[in-house]
C-alpha cells in the first residue's frame, strides 16, 4: 500500500490509497492554520463514504480508523 508520511496543503485535497479490501486504514489529519472553519475528512471506497470525521477546533485534528 501507499504510505503518506507528511503533506502540507491548503484547501481541498484528495489522496488515493492503494489498499486491499481487508487492509486497515488510519487517517490522521491536523489543522494548523488556527483559523475558523471546519476540517472534514472523508474516507471513500468505490466512490462511497465509508467513514468520516470533522472538527471546528482552531488547532484540532481528525482521526479515522477503518476496518479495525
Amino acid at each position: 500500500p501507499n504510505y503518506l508520511v507528511k503533506e502540507v496543503n491548503y484547501g481541498n485535497k484528495a489522496y488515493s490509497l492503494d489498499c486491499a479490501g481487508w487492509e486497515r486504514v488510519c487517517v490522521d489529519v491536523q489543522k494548523q492554520d488556527y483559523g475558523e472553519g471546519e476540517l472534514k475528512v472523508q474516507l471513500l471506497k468505490s466512490g462511497k463514504v465509508v467513514a468520516e470525521n470533522s472538527t471546528t477546533n482552531t488547532s484540532g485534528s481528525v482521526v479515522i480508523h477503518y476496518n479495525y
